[in-house]
């Protein structure tokens, strides 16, 4: 995102405004001149301007490309936890491995959680 001049005065100074939430931060800039709420310009990649709903979905393209790489890992954890029963090992160690691999499961359900309210927020 570039913030390159204010729309109303021209201004290229602007204030910091956070509010703390229960769950979050707000982040918001104004112009430090004529108190105007700034405009945003959203980038790809590559440096070409886009919308911020075409923004939102690289953002998630992205995140979901992570969520594809931590479930290989955890498929290729299930195959060596398969292996290792095989050569039977201790009722410790399975379950150790399976709680990690739950750990993960949970926590890609919570960011999956997070991108989904991110998604109804933008109302797409």
């Amino acid at each position: 995102m570039i913030v390159p001049v204010c729309s109303k005065c021209g201004s290229e100074l602007f204030k910091l405004r956070e509010k703390v939430n229960e769950n979050s931060i707000e982040v918001d800039f104004i112009c430090s001149n004529c108190g105007e709420g700034i405009s945003y310009i959203y980038i790809d990649d590559e440096g070409n301007e886009v919308t911020l709903e075409k923004r939102t979905l690289l953002d998630m393209k992205k995140f979901l490309q992570v969520i594809n790489d931590r479930l290989y890992n955890i498929a290729f954890s299930v195959q060596g936890i398969k292996k290792l029963e095989q050569e039977i090992i201790t009722l410790d160690a399975a379950d150790d491995a399976l709680n990690n691999i739950n750990n993960e499961l949970n926590a890609i359900k919570n960011e999956a959680e997070v991108i989904e309210g991110r998604i109804k927020k933008l109302g797409i």
